[in-house]
């Protein structure tokens, strides 16, 4: 009797042990479960950074591209207007004399420059010279250029940019080389417009803060 008794209380104890594996590791599986879909949120989460990050890039490298394009847009458009200082002051050239004694002649009106440093907001200033050096009109003190114009210029005329200093100040230079004929001789004046960079860094610290302002305003969404 006392034999069978100790069978049962052993069956019973592998039975309540057998139970309590089982239980154990149904808990564990569920657990095991759980971590696995807390780290497929997890990964999903840091994808979803990731791929909101490379987003942000892209835009940002694009808005920084446009800022450099509309600079040098601003650049082109003020170069454009420098041109066409040199061309109108070019107009006003001659030659006088005959042969040999042909020689440039520059009548340039006092304000021949007023209505372009108003359109510009800024201050210009102009040398003409022959390709010697010689000065025909404007500033004596403006260098003169000894630079080459482009094998192939922006524009249908011969012309450099270039920058450069006039009286302790960085300027922006157009020279154009003016071909001038009369009906006793030609030659070539060298027409030089320098403008004071004002109103270009205004308009670039202008484009440069915008364009700050659009990727603060992304990065803080």
């Amino acid at each position: 009797m006392s034999q069978h008794i100790a069978g049962q209380r052993t069956a019973k104890q592998a039975e309540l042990l057998t139970r309590g594996l089982a239980a154990l590791l149904v808990g564990q599986g569920l657990q095991d479960r759980q971590q696995t879909a807390n780290q497929r949120a997890h990964n999903r989460q840091i994808a979803a950074r990731l791929a909101r990050l490379t987003a942000l890039k892209a835009e940002l490298g694009g808005k920084a591209r446009g800022a450099f394009q509309a600079l040098a847009a601003l650049n082109t458009a003020y170069d454009r207007t420098l041109l066409a200082s040199a061309k109108s002051l070019g107009e006003s050239l001659d030659v006088r004399g005959e042969g040999d004694a042909a020689r440039l002649q520059a009548n340039v009106p006092s304000a021949a420059l007023e209505a372009f440093e108003a359109d510009l907001q800024s201050r210009m200033a102009y040398r003409i010279s022959t390709r010697q050096g010689v000065l025909l009109s404007g500033y004596d003190d403006l260098p003169m250029w000894h630079g080459q114009i482009p094998m192939q210029p922006p524009y249908a005329a011969l012309v450099d940019f270039y920058d450069g200093q006039f009286r302790g100040e960085p300027v922006r230079m157009a020279v154009l080389l003016q071909p001038v004929a009369s009906t006793t001789g030609r030659d070539v004046a060298v027409v030089q417009v320098a403008e004071t960079l004002e109103i270009r860094h205004a308009l670039a610290r202008q484009i440069l803060w915008d364009t700050l302002a659009r990727q603060a305003a992304l990065i803080a969404l």
